[in-house]
């Protein structure tokens, strides 16, 4: 009967480490930007934000642009 050589069960074992370790990968950032243009980007970004954080892969933060005619006072106080 021939010997396993031990360099094998290394391999394997050093292989299944990433499946086995308990560490997740870090989520990839996502920044929308949405608020203008001529479509529906409030659907489009509900749409693209469930999309991304469904995957599991991706921290997803949305930066809404202010109209154009919103005054300096609604720009710097978020209550407005």
């Amino acid at each position: 009967m021939q010997r396993l050589s031990p360099t094998i069960p290394l391999l394997l074992v050093t292989s299944l480490l990433p499946f086995l370790s308990d560490t997740k990968a870090a989520k990839i950032d996502v920044l929308i930007v949405n608020g203008m243009n001529n479509h529906d980007w409030r659907r489009a970004t509900s749409i693209l934000r469930e999309t991304l954080e469904s995957s599991g892969l991706f921290d997803v933060d949305v930066a809404t642009s202010a109209p154009d005619n919103a005054s300096i006072d609604c720009l710097c106080d978020p209550k407005h």
